[in-house]
């Protein structure tokens, strides 16, 4: 094994698990002797709706693996008609590209999308106490990834993300 219950190999590990590109994850495996990767619902970070909770310890790979969090997902504020302010994790295409997502979701098959991609105009912010915030202003959906990113282009300069709203 490369990692252990005691975090030992956690680091490369996660190196693994947070790689975007097949290239990347088998220099890892390359370097640890691998030959295979376990996966398990603990690594991806998984929405249960019904019980009103987020689980998975994607976050924790990405620190291990020394890559900051945010190239993966970020916490967006948004308004409502009615003026209430809510939070909205957005997942960042190269979250989707993992190979913890790709192997746990998806079983390693490709998948491209459907109905499910973003285009997230927003702006920073600031909370009276000084700490900075991302406010949406706009969010329009797309059938295709393609899709969005020609909008996105279309846009020109500005604060624009791709990203999607469901893990």
């Amino acid at each position: 094994p490369v990692s252990n219950p005691t975090q030992a190999g956690a680091e490369l590990a996660a190196r693994f698990f947070t790689a975007t590109s097949e290239g990347q994850a088998n220099a890892v495996m390359d370097e640890g002797r691998a030959r295979y990767a376990i996966v398990d619902d603990s690594l991806p970070v998984l929405v249960h709706r019904a019980e009103g909770r987020v689980t998975g310890s994607f976050n924790v790979l990405s620190e291990w693996a020394h890559v900051p969090a945010s190239r993966f997902s970020e916490v967006y504020y948004e308004t409502n008609a009615a003026g209430a302010r809510s939070t909205v994790l957005l997942f960042y295409p190269e979250y989707y590209q993992t190979m913890a997502y790709r192997l746990y979701v998806h079983a390693g098959r490709a998948v491209t999308p459907q109905n499910a991609t973003y285009v997230v105009s927003y702006e920073n912010r600031t909370f009276a106490d000084g700490r900075p915030y991302r406010q949406i202003l706009a969010s329009r959906r797309f059938v295709t990834p393609a899709d969005a990113d020609a909008y996105r282009a279309s846009l020109g300069p500005g604060l624009h993300r791709i990203a999607a709203r469901d893990p």
